[in-house]
């Protein structure tokens, strides 16, 4: 639950704020409303469907505004009259059924800028319970009061009261026409702006004027609606002194008419010389526009045009290219694959040099494997027989001692024989594949290095087994002391020869051993078949590869060419628009001139109506001037009964008044015509 208490200019503030929030309802309570501000704000809601009910006290001051729109917008109007010397002087408002203000605000201008006021702005469940109960009992006594009215019999007043309210809406805009500057057909219909200058000029009925006399009548002679023929004959004769004058005033209201018949072919006029210069404006903005589309569109296309190009020429080309260098190796791997020519002048070099080598070899590691195994032992047995022993670094007899010795010992010093041609074939080994492209992969390094180490330490080993072998002998035969040390070592020349009858042979072999396999490799028929194949895969592989990478670009291409010309349809569009633009701005100038001649023609027509009816005394204004003057003088005498009555006396005494209106008018009423 919120309350706040609002003073001075934060009053119309919060009010105006919760008004132009509302939602669903707006109920309305103040004894006076001459506020416009607040009034237009109402309008506003109601033209959003919302519910405005106003309640304000049936006096002076609340003339002042017009609600017919309101009213006329679905809005309800409630006067309440006084009761003998009260008035109902209640302020609040409440808005959705959930906020209320309640306090010593009027709705007035006064209120607004000059008043101290203070109003409590409330949530109050129970507070705007209170305030809608008390806002349906003031709404439905006053339909109980009205119901009692139409009781009585209706006469030509209250028709025509009710034909006044209807009208009400039309008067002031009426009034304010004869100023007013503007094309007719922005506000009222050229008949009506028509009428209201022949309204204002004729009949100049000061409706507040008699509404006051017949107040001050009704005060002198306490209401007598017996003398009330009286002063209906002075209201008559002042009529037809009003109606003498007008036929004074016909000149001047044809230079009226003539006057705004010139305003209206001026503002016309006008208006078609904005619109013309608008349709010019518009008519540059849209060639300056289509000329940037062009430029943009151009830009597009010339960009499109470089991609495909670039697309046909350069990268295709390049593939093409590939392509076609890939199919020249294809052809060059069946042209290859032809049996190579034996050439033997290669070949039995190769063989001889591969079997002496192969022999040595055989013959060098068989002797070093026998004195490193059992030479030591045969120069024991031969020492212990008292024959002299010789050593030397090859032992030519190794294999038939070792045959002596047994199978056992053969077969070893034999199959010692194989690790160093092992080591050579490792060495040298080459896959087709690098034999084809001459690559020397990392493995291809590191095999040979690693078994040449091998080999050398192989070597190494066999020299100082043999060279310290030896120096054994030599001490076990002839007593010359060994001596074991490194340096010692090195400095036997048998553990050089050894070594190097041992490596370099080695070297050359598997050098030899690598020629050879190569050759015989070479004219392999299955494997260069086999190799072929493998090759002939990978490049049609690559090359199905590239050609399918040829019509992805041949799509891309194509679809830029079909964005090439949809952007060629557009500039065309463009170049059809441009052609067409002049032929637009002419069409639109002279349906704009065209426009305005028939609307000129059309006032002129209507207005020498008008004229001529003011010429020939056509204007049937007379009765119903004198029946306004009668109906403001009847509002005004009840004015004074309801402020001085009881409303019941009032209604009673207000009624013997307009019969007496209704004798006088059945009397007069043919002379009126007349």
């Amino acid at each position: 639950m919120k309350q706040s208490l609002l003073k001075g200019k934060a009053i119309f503030e919060n009010l105006a704020s919760s008004l132009n929030a509302a939602k669903s309802s707006i109920y309305v309570v103040s004894a006076w409303f001459t506020d416009p501000n607040l009034l237009e704000l109402l309008i506003l809601k109601a033209k959003e469907n919302i519910e405005v009910s106003v309640v304000i006290g049936d006096n002076k001051d609340n003339l002042k505004l017009d609600f017919s729109e309101l009213e006329a917008l679905g809005g309800t109007l409630t006067r309440i009259k006084g009761k003998g010397y009260g008035i109902m002087h209640q302020k609040y408002c409440i808005i959705d059924k959930k906020t209320a203000f309640h306090g010593s605000y009027n709705w007035t201008v006064n209120a607004r800028k000059n008043n101290s006021e203070s109003v409590i702005k409330t949530n109050l469940k129970s507070i705007i319970e209170e305030l809608l109960n008390d806002f349906k009992s003031l709404t439905m006594e006053q339909e109980t009061l009205e119901s009692k009215e139409e009781k009585t019999p209706h006469t030509w007043l209250s028709k025509f009261k009710n034909k006044l309210k209807k009208t009400a809406a039309i008067e002031q805009p009426q009034n304010a026409a004869t100023s007013t500057t503007e094309t007719p057909t922005k506000t009222l219909s050229v008949d009506d702006i028509f009428k209201s200058i022949i309204s204002a000029e004729i009949k100049k009925t000061n409706r507040n004027e008699i509404k006051e006399k017949a107040y001050d009548q009704a005060k002198e002679v306490s209401g007598d609606y017996q003398v009330i023929t009286n002063f209906m004959d002075s209201l008559y004769h002042l009529f037809v002194s009003d109606k003498k004058e007008n036929d004074i005033n016909k000149e001047n209201l044809l230079n009226k008419i003539d006057h705004r018949v010139a305003e209206f072919t001026q503002n016309i006029t006008s208006e078609k010389d904005e619109i013309i210069n608008s349709i010019h404006i518009e008519n540059q903005a849209e060639e300056k526009k289509i000329a940037f589309q062009k430029t943009d569109l151009l830009g597009k296309k010339e960009q499109k045009e470089t991609e495909k190009k670039n697309i046909l020429e350069t990268t295709i080309t390049e593939i093409e290219k590939k392509i076609s260098n890939l199919k020249d190796k294809l052809t060059d791997l069946n042209i290859e694959f032809v049996k190579p020519m034996f050439k033997y002048h290669e070949f039995i070099p190769l063989l001889l040099f591969f079997l002496g080598l192969s022999v040595a070899l055989f013959l060098f590691y068989s002797s070093s494997a026998y004195i490193m195994l059992y030479s030591y032992e045969d120069a024991l047995e031969a020492a212990s027989a008292g024959i002299s022993v010789n050593p030397q670094v090859y032992e030519a007899k190794a294999l038939s001692k070792a045959l002596a010795k047994g199978g056992t010992a053969l077969s070893y010093i034999l199959f010692f024989v194989f690790i160093p041609f092992t080591i050579a074939y490792i060495a040298h080994s080459k896959t087709e594949n690098d034999i084809s492209n001459k690559k020397r992969t990392l493995s291809a390094i590191l095999i040979p290095l690693i078994s040449y180490t091998i080999v050398i330490l192989i070597d190494v080993f066999i020299a100082i087994k043999v060279s310290t072998t030896i120096s054994e002998i030599n001490y076990l035969s002839k007593g010359i002391a060994p001596d074991n040390s490194v340096t010692g070592i090195l400095s036997d020349i048998n553990f050089w020869l050894v070594f190097f009858l041992g490596a370099i042979p080695f070297f050359f072999l598997a050098i030899i051993m690598n020629k050879l396999i190569q050759f015989l490799a070479e004219r392999n028929t299955q494997s260069g078949r086999e190799r072929m194949l493998v090759e002939k895969k990978v490049l049609s592989a690559k090359i199905e590869a590239l050609e399918q990478e040829i019509s992805t670009h041949n799509n891309k291409a194509n679809s830029i060419g079909l964005e090439i010309e949809k952007l060629e349809c557009d500039l065309n569009q463009l170049e059809q628009a441009l052609i067409y633009l002049p032929k637009d701005l002419d069409t639109k100038i002279t349906q704009a001139n065209q426009k305005a001649n028939n609307n000129i023609a059309d006032i002129r027509k209507k207005a020498d109506v008008y004229k001529n009816d003011i010429e020939n005394d056509n204007i049937q204004i007379s009765l119903s001037s004198l029946k306004d003057r009668v109906s403001a003088f009847i509002e005004g005498w009840n004015e004074w009964l309801h402020d001085e009555y009881a409303i019941d006396k009032a209604v009673s005494m207000s009624q013997e008044a307009i019969e007496a209106c209704d004798q006088w008018m059945e009397v007069n009423m043919k002379k009126i015509e007349a």
